[in-house]
């Protein structure tokens, strides 16, 4: 088996592929490492399915391994084929540096890279459609829009919306502590995030040993949460005071409610900023909001 996956290829996602995006069964069994960034990138909407390109900015992804037969499968997804000329190929496989949101490390992965230079995609169009047609939601206009936040799976719950669910799990649990912040809120659902555990590792600022809470990935692991609705107005509050986007990312991580529990959601979560994490202790007014929260949703002992 090790040897086996010694020649899996690492790969970084960040479009249609991710877990609750249309193309995700295409790499059912491989192996999830979670959310990544990747800088020095910006992502686009292509209209049919985004691409990244190297640019200022970030982008939000996962980092998972795939077999040699799966990666061969991709590369025909993604219209690339290494015995082609560049300008023939839709995308270009790359190697890309991302870094883990988990503990900051840093990893050398590949990653399929949108090629603006590609003449198959400006003077084929027709047929190039025609190929994704099998792969497409709906019918959408010719874009190339930037997404600046770089969060694909964001971009999508905000398309025709006035607001979101956002994942909870620190100190905004206690709902007296979230409306001071935002103004009223009604709409709730408690469940839990599948595949993360609560931390405490994100500093109030460096060389400060006060901390707040996070999340980490963890395939076995589970962290009580609940999910509120939001305008956007109350998002973009909480954005300012959360310091998106050096401070927290506001990203995409699953969330199953304890009415739905056969269900896994997708709704948008504050993690922090790899550049963002450090040891430290939560203040006692900190957890007193913690605790609260806790004891309002019935979830036992707060972790330590």
């Amino acid at each position: 088996m090790g040897k086996e996956i010694s020649e899996w290829t690492d790969l970084f996602i960040y479009g249609t592929l991710l877990p609750g995006c249309r193309l995700n069964n295409q790499i059912s069994g491989c192996l999830y490492h979670g959310p990544v960034i990747l800088e020095e990138a910006k992502l686009y909407d292509l209209g049919y399915f985004p691409g990244i390109v190297q640019e200022d900015g970030f982008v939000i992804g996962e980092w998972i391994s795939v077999p040699p037969l799966m990666l061969k499968e991709l590369d025909q997804i993604e219209d690339y084929d290494v015995e082609r000329e560049p300008k023939d190929c839709l995308y270009i496989r790359k190697i890309v540096q991302i870094q883990r949101l988990a503990d900051g490390k840093y990893f050398d992965v590949e990653a399929y890279l949108f090629n603006r230079n590609n003449d198959h995609l400006l003077l084929n169009r027709e047929n190039l459609e025609t190929r994704f047609a099998e792969y497409r939601d709906s019918d959408v206009p010719r874009i190339e829009r930037p997404i600046e936040h770089g969060c694909y799976r964001r971009y999508l719950n905000e398309q025709n919306a006035k607001g979101g669910w956002l994942i909870v799990f620190g100190s905004n649990l206690n709902l007296h502590r979230l409306e001071s912040r935002v103004g009223k809120v009604e709409e709730v659902k408690v469940g839990y995030l599948p595949n993360f555990r609560l931390m405490f590792n994100k500093q109030s600022y460096p060389g400060s040993n006060e901390s707040f809470a996070n999340i980490q990935y963890d395939r076995d692991a589970r962290t009580p949460a609940v999910a509120w609705w939001l305008n956007q107005s109350q998002l973009d509050q909480l954005d300012e005071i959360e310091g998106f986007p050096n401070h927290y990312l506001r990203i995409v991580v699953p969330f199953v409610a304890q009415e739905t529990p056969q269900a896994i959601e997708y709704y948008q979560a504050y993690m922090a900023h790899p550049n963002a994490l450090g040891p430290g202790t939560p203040s006692a007014s900190y957890r007193k909001d913690l605790k609260a929260g806790y004891l309002e949703y019935g979830f036992g002992e707060l972790p330590s």
